[in-house]
Order: structure tokens, then sequence, then C-alpha cells
């Protein structure tokens, strides 16, 4: 093999030669000394910095960047503000300012609603969920006996929702009264099912707490209480109940009947409220379904979509550290296109595609007034009642289905809403 030329042996230097050389370098190398020693030092130093590695340095991440290096900046003792939320002066900037109040404003201002603490969390999404109110169908009685012909029909609709609503991982919450004592006669046992297979089940108790009934607060409590443990007898756990609201203290009544939350209230609620601070178009209204008294409370985003606690029922309306969960509603499902329109009911309304379009387009105007520092979460309605075409069901779940894949919007029954709620509260 050749060797390559620059290895190539070279011919010995003679002697005198190395000599030479010898003397040659020295001289070399005392003029070099000799110049150095005569350089200002300031050169020496920008030499020195030339020729040295730099200095290690960490470089903090810039706050703006779209796709931020994973580098963390170095430890502070100083605080910072980076992350709080600037005021906006309006209810749902997450703070609570201005003319802002737990009336007005509970979702800036609650003082017993879970807060997230600005610039230490992600952004809270939105809670999403559909509860279904069983009633309208003659099942019959106690007292007079079930239709188990009305029953197996009835049931063998309520578990095809089911089944359709699972297939998008967004299973129901069913709330009932008229269906405990049937469910626990027939087969199958519907309301256990419903449990069985991840459901929410909970009481829709329509039961109004009529001031001039015989015993009033202490008769209104003892209902609610008899219907939970109807239902828990048959091994499906209560912790909420609709159709609750009165002029009593319904709020009192449901704790002490051992209930946790309510959902799908209306301004029909505000009649528990005293007589000065009900508005007059609700000191007008002979009943829940009346009117204006049927339309949500609260009836405006973003207040719409943080739920709060309330201490009693004469002041449910301004959040509280413990007390029932008030979890709002944006609306009937069924019966959205017609509240956009002036003087038209929305109630007993058929589902169309022009109510999917609104409820789709609440949720996306709910997921951008969804505040970052406070929890989000809200129902819609279904009185069934009033069926809905599975297709329409199919759209409404699919409209929701990218925010879903997003984790912008995480689908809950009633039941996992107020578990969330309250780990968010600890």
């Amino acid at each position: 093999m050749r060797s390559s030329s620059i290895f190539r042996t070279q011919p010995p230097v003679p002697a005198v030669a190395r000599s030479s050389f010898a003397l040659t370098g020295s001289i070399a190398l005392l003029v070099l000394a000799l110049v150095a020693c005569s350089l200002p030092a300031s050169l020496l130093d920008q030499e020195a910095a030339s020729t040295s590695p730099p200095p290690a340095t960490t470089v903090a991440p810039d706050p703006t960047a779209s796709d931020p290096s994973p580098t963390s900046p170095p430890p502070s003792s100083a605080p910072t503000t980076a992350g709080e939320p600037a005021s906006e002066h309006r209810c749902g900037d997450g703070l609570c300012d201005g003319p802002e109040n737990t009336s007005n404003c509970p979702g800036d201002c609650a003082g017993g609603a879970p807060q997230v603490t600005p610039g230490l969390a992600e952004p809270s999404p939105l809670y999403v969920g559909l509860s279904v109110h069983l009633e309208g169908y003659p099942l019959g009685n106690k007292h007079t006996g079930y239709n188990q012909d009305v029953y197996d029909r009835y049931t063998e609709r309520i578990l095809a929702y089911s089944d359709l609503a699972n297939e998008y991982g967004m299973p129901l919450t069913w709330e009932t009264a008229n269906l405990i004592g049937p469910s626990g006669a027939f087969e199958p046992n519907v309301l256990q099912e419903l449990h069985r297979r991840g459901d929410g089940v909970g009481l829709h108790a329509d039961l109004g707490g009529d001031p001039s009934t015989s015993g009033g607060l202490q008769t209104l409590t003892a209902q609610l209480r008899m219907l939970r443990t109807d239902m828990e007898g048959l091994g499906v756990p209560v912790v909420h109940a609709s159709g609750i609201c009165s002029e009593l203290d319904w709020v009192t009544a449901a704790r002490r009947a051992g209930i946790e939350a309510t959902s799908g209230v209306v301004n029909y609620c505000l009649k528990s409220l005293p007589i000065d601070q009900q508005p007059p178009e609700v000191r007008a209204c002979a009943g829940p379904g009346d009117g204006v008294c049927h339309d949500p409370y609260p009836g405006d985003m973003p207040a719409v979509l943080h739920p709060w606690r309330a201490a009693d029922g004469s002041s449910w309306t301004t959040p509280s550290a413990e007390g029932l969960l008030i979890v709002p509603t944006l609306g009937t499902i069924h019966g959205l296109y017609e509240k956009t329109l002036p003087n038209q009911p929305h109630t007993g309304n058929p589902m169309t595609s022009e109510d999917v379009e609104v409820a789709v387009g609440l949720v996306e105007e709910a997921l951008a007034a969804r505040s970052p520092t406070a929890f989000n979460g809200v129902f819609f309605v279904w009185s069934f009642g009033q069926a809905i075409e599975h297709d329409l069901l199919r759209a409404f779940f699919e409209g929701l289905q990218p925010y879903a894949a997003s984790g912008d919007l995480v689908w809950q029954t009633m039941p996992q809403l107020i578990e969330t709620y309250e780990e968010a509260s600890r």
C-alpha cells in the first residue's frame, strides 16, 4: 500500500543546519516576548476573549412566541404579573371590578366559586352536558298501578337515545320522578341500567312547593327526601335534582333532603327572593311555565357559564362558600331557535335543524366567553315528553366533536360535573 505524501519520510537535516535553526528560533522567541510586553493591556484582553470559549448563558423563553423553547427560565424571587388577566371593565374578564358584584357577575365575583390562580394553570375548559327531563308519559302511579306497555315503549326509546349518545362518548343525564315506581316494578329496571352504563341519573321532582300547602317548607323537604330515598332504593345514587324551585326556601329544602346540586334553574326560582328583589315580571308569574318565568337564569353570557353555591332561597343568586350547587342552563334544546324570534313560545316545540345550529353556535359563543380564571360549566335541557329525531341529535353531537377533540370542551354528566366542581374547590 502506497503511503500518503504527508506521512512520507523526509531527508535528515545536517547538524550545522540544525544549529542555525535553533539559533534563529531563539531570536524569534525573544522578539515576540518583547513585542508582547509593549502591547496595551486592553489589546491583550481582547485577544484572550477572542480565543477563549464564551461563558454559558441562560436565555428565558419569549412568552409571546408561538412555539417557545422548552428551556425553563431561571428561578426568580420577584413576583410576576405576566399571567394575570387585564381588566376589560366587563363581566367575564376574570376580574371583579367596576360595577360588577356577586349578583350581576358571579363568574368574576363569586366568593365561593372555585378560582384558577392566574398564570399558574391551563386555560379552563368548558364543561357541557345535556339533562333529559323524563316527563309526560302516562305511566300510572302506585295507587292505580303502572302501565307496563307504556313503560316498555318508553324505556325502549330511552335506551336507544342512550346508545346513540354513548357512540359519541357524550352520555346523557336522565332526571325523573315518574319512572321510579315502574322501574322497580318491571324489567328491565331502566334507571339501574342507565346508571350501570355510566349515564347520569337524578331527580326531576317537578314539585313546585305551593306555599299554601300544609306544612310548607317541612312538606317540601319531606317530598324531596322521599323521592331521593325511593330512587336510591333501586341502587341508583342521587346527588342532584331539577324542578325544585318554589316561593318557599327551596334551597334549604333540597339541602335538608340530601340533594347536593340543582340544574335547569329558571326565572321562576327568583320567587323565593324577598319581594322587593324580584323583577316585576317575575312577581306577576303564576307558575314556572308562565312566560318569562320559564326563561333560564341567569340568561346572559358569561354569567350563565359559571356555577355557584347558594346558602338559602332568600339569597341564592349571591354566591356562597357553601350550600346547594347551582348549575345554569343555556336553554331547552328543542326551542333554541324559537327563542331567537320575537314573541314566539320556546317550549313544546319539536327539535329542528335550526335548533341544532343555534345550540352549536351557543357552545362556540360560550367557548369564546369562558373565563381563564374560573370554573366554566353549563347544561342544555331536553323535556322528553318531546321526542327528538336521531339524525338531529347526531348532528348536535357531531357539531361538538372538534371542540371535544381539542380539549376546549369536556362533556360530562351532572354527577361528573358536580365531582369536578368539588375537586376544583379544594
